[in-house]
């Protein structure tokens, strides 16, 4: 009961979050990429030492992303008014971590419906109906 009060708030406070932070642009984030750390409240475990599967979305040129969740996918979006949208491509493996699947679902969907991004500092928040996304900063060295 603790763990459903504790997300329910900290996905409160993010949604208040993500309304006052401004919308991003294309320009904002092209040649970034960004870790996946929660959805929905739920924390993503970092995969350890294999950084190529590790869940992210990277911002590539002629509007294109690119990442892994469960599955590698790739594909051509536009983002107008901080609202990308897109028909992905991604590989068909099976998700067995019950949250790293519905991150890839809430994903999907968000991008398929048109998926609200804000950007926090070095935190992006993506919104899509009831599900929430927070990615971090994690450019290449």
């Amino acid at each position: 009961m603790k763990k459903l009060i504790l997300a329910v708030c900290s996905l409160a406070l993010l949604a208040c979050a993500g309304m006052s932070t401004p919308a991003a642009s294309s320009a904002d984030l092209l040649h970034h990429r960004y870790d996946l750390e929660s959805v929905n409240g739920k924390t993503i475990q970092p995969m350890g030492d294999n950084a190529e599967r590790t869940p992210r979305i990277e911002f590539q040129e002629g509007n294109r992303v690119a990442g892994v969740i469960c599955n590698f996918y790739n594909g051509p979006v536009t983002i107008e008014d901080g609202v990308m949208k897109g028909v992905l491509a991604s590989t068909l493996m099976a998700c067995i971590d019950p949250v790293l699947a519905e991150a890839e679902n809430a994903f999907m969907q968000a991008v398929s419906e048109g998926a609200k991004l804000n950007l926090n500092k070095d935190k992006l928040i993506m919104t899509q109906g009831n599900n929430m996304l927070i990615f971090k900063l994690n450019d290449y060295k």
